[in-house]
């Protein structure tokens, strides 16, 4: 899947030629439908792409690297539909499930859903506000850009959870090359704390750019959904870690 960016560039190269999607796909050799379903779908082959930059008279670089100087907001969903899905973690897990591009048919395969159980999933999360139930039954979600949730809202004990059951799958799985797991604690002062927050938070950047080149450049059948989680704070581990006494209660303790 290409850049949202990338394609919200191409649309207001459109609107400065007053060039329509009806005119575009005539240069192509498409219908409206198709030109409209990429736009919208925001997901195209590279040639494909190339070939809308040169009617465009647009170079394909020149619309990279003004993606990459774009930054995406990250949608905020309202508290109300934080609650929504907090209150039902299956519809939950299925709008988490969809953002990772899991089609329908590998849902209902693998949760043993039928098509009437999806399509009423489908409509809950379109009454939300996150996605658009298209015929045949195929779930769109309306803004596939970055998410944030609330750090202490309503789903944060089930985005705990889902962490919590990530790391442990890391920790009892083998090493490989894509894959690692690291845990330091050292006692330090907090300057140099800070410098090292700084640095997590440098990698994360260059993940999600990397991820971001991935996308403009590769088919979603080519790639593969890592994910990174990581925790640096200051520790206090009398809170968290317990001594009980032979033969003592611990209320005794």
């Amino acid at each position: 899947m290409l850049n949202t960016d990338t394609f919200s560039i191409l649309q207001q190269a459109l609107r400065a030629r007053d060039m329509t999607y009806a005119e575009l796909g005539q240069r192509l050799g498409l219908s409206e439908p198709t030109i409209k379903r990429i736009f919208s779908q925001r997901d195209c082959k590279l040639s494909r792409l190339m070939e809308i930059c040169e009617v465009l008279e647009i170079s394909l670089s020149d619309v990279v690297d003004r993606a990459e100087r774009s930054t995406d907001e990250p949608l905020v969903l309202p508290i109300a539909t934080e609650q929504e899905l907090a209150a039902d973690p299956s519809l939950f897990n299925l709008f988490i499930l969809l953002r990772d591009q899991i089609s329908e048919t590998h849902l209902r395969r693998r949760y043993q859903l039928s098509d009437d159980q999806l399509f009423r999933m489908g409509m809950r999360l379109e009454a939300l506000g996150l996605a658009e139930v298209q015929p045949g039954g195929r779930i769109r979600l309306l803004h596939e850009g970055a998410l944030q949730l609330r750090p202490r809202g309503p789903l944060a004990r089930h985005i705990a959870a889902l962490n919590m059951r990530f790391l442990g799958q890391v920790i009892q799985s083998p090493p490989q090359d894509t894959s690692s797991f690291c845990t330091i604690s050292r006692r330090m002062r907090p300057d140099s704390a800070k410098q090292i927050a700084e640095e997590i938070e440098a990698l994360r950047q260059n993940i999600a750019e990397l991820a971001r080149q991935d996308q403009l450049v590769f088919s979603d059948a080519d790639l593969t959904t890592f994910k990174f989680t990581s925790g640096w704070a200051a520790i206090n581990y009398p809170d968290i870690l317990e001594i009980k006494a032979e033969g003592v209660a611990p209320e005794q303790i």
